[in-house]
């Protein structure tokens, strides 16, 4: 897989952000997109970050396609609160 640095410093950037990011998925997605710019294989990368080819695949394709803001996951929308804030603090103190 032939993925370049769209941006110069790409590699530094996402080393720190791998360094600094707490979140494990986030985190895979992060360090795949830069095994793959240095170089390795996406069945290599699935395997030292324990994630499908396609994972791998979807996070090189968003980075060279809109760089790293693109390799972060979108919150999930789930579902709608029935409360209101203050219904749920008032429940939260009974």
């Amino acid at each position: 897989m032939d993925v370049i640095e769209r941006k110069r410093g790409d590699r530094r950037r996402l080393t720190r952000l791998i360094a600094n990011e707490s979140d494990a998925i986030q985190r895979d997605r992060l360090r795949s997109v830069l095994l793959v710019l240095l170089g390795r294989q996406s069945l290599e990368v699935a395997d030292v970050v324990a994630r499908s080819r396609r994972f791998v695949q979807r996070r090189a394709h968003a980075h060279r396609d809109g760089g790293i803001k693109a390799v972060r996951g979108r919150t999930a929308a789930g579902r709608q609160r029935r409360l209101s804030p203050e219904q749920e603090a008032v429940s939260l103190n009974e």
